[in-house]
């Protein structure tokens, strides 16, 4: 059902950025809502490969200090190890939902990028 709404929230998303691509009336509206749009679409990318790659660094550095305690023989080793294998799981639960927010941020930067250079070569 989580899927579901992410998919639903993805296609209003593209849906009222095509409408306001579309809202421009002269060639300077066009390519000042165009630009907007596109520089949107780059910073809400940005955001999620950081919050990505962010998750997957906290991962691998607890997954590696969870072999070093148990190298150590030491106690919380375990509950390290269950702490990581719990956000892997998390992170695999998440995945989805990323391609989805990926996808449809991509639909838009390629509609806005469409409308720049058409704003820009013909009037």
């Amino acid at each position: 059902m989580r899927i579901a709404w992410q998919v639903l929230l993805a296609i209003v998303q593209v849906v009222v950025g095509l409408l306001i691509l579309g809202a421009g009336e002269d060639r300077f509206q066009r390519l000042v809502l165009a630009g907007l749009i596109e520089i949107y679409a780059i910073l809400r990318l940005t955001g999620v490969g950081l919050d990505a790659l962010f998750f997957a660094t906290e991962v691998k550095n607890l997954s590696r200090f969870a072999r070093l305690s148990s190298l150590l023989k030491d106690e919380a080793a375990k509950d390290l190890a269950k702490e990581a294998e719990e956000l892997e799981k998390k992170q695999k639960k998440k995945r989805p939902g990323l391609i989805i927010y990926i996808v449809a941020t991509g639909i838009l930067s390629l509609a806005a990028l469409y409308k720049l250079v058409s704003a820009a070569l013909w009037p």
